[in-house]
């Protein structure tokens, strides 16, 4: 068996177990799976150590866990959005479509979609405008098949060099300033001495 068929056995032995967030311990795992021998045990071990350091277990304490789910990063998300995106090229998306297929936010969906819009990549239909001044039935679709490679959002990053530029030039400016005391403190300390 593959490291990632037993890996996939192991996630799904500890969903079932750990429903709820209950606890699910090693050899509840071990018998679900049917492992016995001490090579299978230590493969188990390590599977759940790994998942373990990424997060998606606790250890509550030796031997006794309790099941997180994997988290998805923002590229992941991001990942996700872009494939529905690129495999319905043809047609139009819907941000209620992105949330379901991919699992993210309508807040992180529309910020992602709204990034692509203002870089020409997908072009936004609107069904209409409801009484309140919403809008009603609003769908995307690409325009610009840039290729599998995720788009990113340059402004963004750009906006956040200049915040992080600005903060680097504070943080060296606090620090001159913190060196010219200490310089003049050890003055003091210099003088008084004699």
């Amino acid at each position: 068996m593959a490291h990632g068929d037993h890996a996939r056995q192991v996630r799904e032995s500890l969903q079932r177990h750990g429903v709820r967030g209950a606890e699910v311990q090693t050899r509840q795992v071990a018998v679900d799976l049917d492992l016995v021998s001490p090579a299978e045990k230590k493969l188990l071990h390590r599977t759940l150590y790994d998942f373990a350091k990424r997060g998606e277990i606790q250890r509550v304490r030796q031997g006794v866990y309790i099941y997180i789910g994997k988290s998805k990063s923002k590229t992941d998300k991001r990942g996700a959005i872009w494939r529905v995106l690129r495999a319905r090229r043809h047609t139009t998306t819907t941000v209620s479509d992105l949330q379901a297929m991919c699992g993210v936010s309508e807040g992180y969906a529309k910020e992602y979609l709204q990034m692509l819009c203002s870089n020409s990549v997908l072009r936004r239909f609107s069904g209409g405008h409801r009484a309140d001044g919403g809008e009603v039935g609003v769908r995307y679709r690409l325009i610009k098949d840039p290729g599998p490679g995720v788009p990113a959002d340059e402004k963004k990053a750009a906006r956040l060099r200049k915040i992080r530029g600005a903060r680097k030039k504070a943080a060296l400016a606090a620090l001159a300033e913190a060196e010219a005391a200490i310089l003049k403190v050890r003055e003091l300390i210099k003088n008084s001495e004699k």
